[in-house]
């Protein structure tokens, strides 16, 4: 062996102490690795429960700050105060702004400062079992006073809790006051009910569904009915069913108990025997009540005496038969026309004068139906201001049969109103006058004819022979006058002027009996003599329109309508108390126009006129000529006579234009 190589035995041990140094720290460094890998997971873990609690306290934290925040938003007002000094910690908004303090304000208070109601010791005793555990909740009304003064009703829900570590109270206040004034009112409601019950004219009852009527419950109304008080009903000392007359309680029985199996409210009326044993007609009306399962539980009601009613009923059903009696046997027509102008009904005096039944002509136009053509536009003017109100002029409207014969009529017209005073139609009642106007027609024409025969006797012979005087008085004037007897002269001359005074008398009353001729402006000529003559004998001023000839061939009908003319001035005069009159007469395709105005006071009730002979006079004269008068008042007041004749009229003969039958 060299001296420079190394022998193995010498280098061996060292080796050995290295490689094992070598092995023990590997093996350390490798347990300190494991033993860092377990301490990171341990920290991950807890780093992770470490954040999941502090979600978790933030969570809560804001959690209790949510419910801080509507607590203190809360309408309810909410109160937490200490336990022992009773000073309150904390007041929510709702209660501040009610109560009118502040936070820093309430702090020196507590809720004795609020419940004027309460004093210590009575507060003390109230919240005991709070302290002593004995109650976990207490529940009381009461009331608070604001800052104000003003107070309201509350309801406190008071208990216990811990508030930074220390016991303290919890108050959540419910504002009443509405509720409260509710209750009120319902109690108001249900006494005014009860009295309003008990005040009836009748007695309301809930009875088991028996024979007997067994009172659960009856008004003090029944005492008034029956003589016994409600109390003997309810204590079962009588029993309705038992004063139910004999003869009524089997079907009171049946009427009720099927209306009860129907389900469906009931009516009956009976006879009740009462506690002074008189006998009453009484009317119930009730109905079953019955539970959610359709088992009937009571029947309610109510019974009221009427039997002053029924015996009302009675006369009132005698009343009417005896007027429907009347009105069958009577022999003046009864009609009844409907706003509408449509037939209600009429009697059997109609029907046997217009051939028409009840039947045939209930609801047709009466306008149409049964009045001449001429009239109808005239008819109806008259019937629409009657319903209005006004009731007009209704004499000698004639009527058209079912043959088409024309009668003539006198009517009367009144509004016909039912109970409620709505009006009903109108109820007209109506007398034929066909023959009594035939017969008056023959007497004004002979009067007519005989006033034109007088007429003509004092134009022919009593004024020739006038006449004849004049000329003899005139010469025999002359003649003395030439003798030289001037005083005899003079004599004979006043003599002379008062013959020809006689003359123009004589001619102004021949004129007056024959004013129109037949010649067909006659009448426009004496109608304007007519004007001149009132204007020259009284204080009236009297005009006369005519804007253009109005030429009538019919000399009776230009003799009526100046007839009509001259009665309408004669009372303008005598009655009216006015100072003007206007007298026109016009015509057109239609009709033709007469008119006297007066301005005068007018009739002071057109529905209550005079009926006196110049009027209905007047009436017949424009009816006999086809025409229709109405008597009116003047736009500006007075009065208005006005007779308008259809064209239809004036282009037939008059005998044929007023007595169709």
């Amino acid at each position: 062996m060299n001296q420079g190589e190394s022998s193995p035995d010498v280098a061996s041990p060292p080796a050995e102490q290295c490689q094992r140094s070598q092995h023990r720290v590997e093996s350390e460094l490798e347990a300190l690795r494991a033993k860092h890998a377990d301490l990171q997971k341990s920290y991950t873990a807890l780093r992770s429960e470490f954040d999941l609690q502090r979600e978790k306290l933030e969570r809560a934290a804001e959690e209790a700050a949510q419910l801080g925040r509507i607590l203190e938003q809360s309408l309810n007002e909410v109160y937490l105060f200490d336990a022992d000094t009773l000073r309150f910690l904390k007041v929510n908004r709702g209660a501040r702004q009610n109560l009118g303090y502040t936070m820093d304000q309430l702090r020196d208070l507590t809720p004795l400062d609020l419940k004027p109601t309460f004093t210590a010791e009575a507060f003390a005793e109230l919240i005991e079992p709070l302290r002593l555990g004995s109650e976990k909740h207490i529940i009381f009304e009461t009331g608070h006073r604001r800052m104000d003064g003003s107070e309201y009703d509350v309801e406190v829900h008071l208990q216990m809790a811990r508030f930074q570590g220390r016991a303290c109270f919890v108050a959540i206040i419910l504002d009443i006051t509405d509720r409260k004034a509710a209750e009120e009112a319902l109690r108001e409601r249900e006494r005014a009910h009860v009295t309003l019950i008990n005040h009836l004219p009748g007695a309301a009852f809930r009875s088991g569904n028996d024979r007997e009527w067994s009172m659960q419950f009856v008004s003090d109304g029944i005492a008034l009915i029956t003589g016994y008080s409600a109390r003997q009903f309810l204590e079962g000392v009588v029993h309705l069913g038992n004063l139910i007359h004999p003869d009524d309680q089997e079907s009171v029985w049946k009427g009720v108990q099927e209306a009860v199996k129907k389900r469906e409210s009931y009516q009956v009326v009976y006879r009740l025997v009462c506690r002074e044993n008189s006998t009453k007609t009484l009317w119930e009306q009730g109905e079953g009540v019955f539970s959610p399962d359709g088992e009937l539980l009571a029947l309610e009601g109510f019974i009221t005496d009427i039997t002053e009613l029924k015996e009302a009923e009675e006369a009132l059903r005698n009343l009417y038969d005896f007027n429907e009696n009347l009105i069958a046997t009577a022999q003046n027509i009864v009609l009844v026309i409907d706003p509408d102008g449509r037939v209600v009904r009429f009697n059997p005096a109609f029907e046997r004068l217009s051939g028409w039944s009840l039947d045939e002509a209930e609801g047709s136009d009466w306008f149409e139906t049964f009045l001449p053509k001429r009239y109808r536009a005239q008819s109806r003017r008259l019937f629409d201001e009657a319903i209005a109100g006004e009731l007009g002029q209704w004499d000698l409207i004639p009527i058209v049969t079912k043959d088409g014969a024309e009668r003539k009529m006198d009517w009367r017209a009144a509004l016909l109103k039912d109970s409620s005073e709505n009006l009903v139609g109108l109820l007209c009642t109506g007398s034929d006058v066909t023959d009594r106007l035939r017969l008056e027609q023959e007497v004004i024409n002979a009067s007519e004819e005989e006033r034109r025969r007088i007429a003509q006797d004092l134009h022919d012979d009593l004024g020739s022979l006038l006449t004849g005087i004049d000329f003899r008085m005139k010469a025999l004037t002359n003649l003395m006058s030439k003798r030289g007897h001037e005083t005899e002269a003079d004599s004979s001359s006043e003599i002379n002027e008062l013959v020809r005074e006689a003359i123009r008398k004589t001619r102004t009353i021949s004129k007056g009996l024959h004013a129109v001729g037949s010649h067909p402006d006659d009448l426009k000529v004496a109608l304007n003599e007519l004007v001149e003559r009132v204007r020259s004998e009284s204080d009236m001023r009297c005009q006369f329109r005519c804007p253009k000839p109005v030429l009538i061939g019919d000399a009776i009908m230009a003799n009526h309508l100046f007839r009509i003319a001259q009665e309408a001035v004669n009372n303008a005069v005598k009655y009216s108390g006015g100072t003007q009159i206007t007298v026109s007469l016009s015509d057109s395709d239609t009709h033709i126009a007469l008119s006297v105005l007066d301005n005068g006071t007018g009739f002071e009730r057109l529905d209550q006129e005079p009926r006196g002979l110049g009027l209905h006079t007047m009436n017949y004269r424009a009816t006999a000529i086809g025409g229709f008068l109405r008597i009116s008042r003047g736009k500006e007041g007075g009065t208005m006579v006005a007779c308008n004749i259809p064209s239809c009229a004036t282009d037939a003969s008059t005998e044929d234009s007023c007595w169709t039958i």
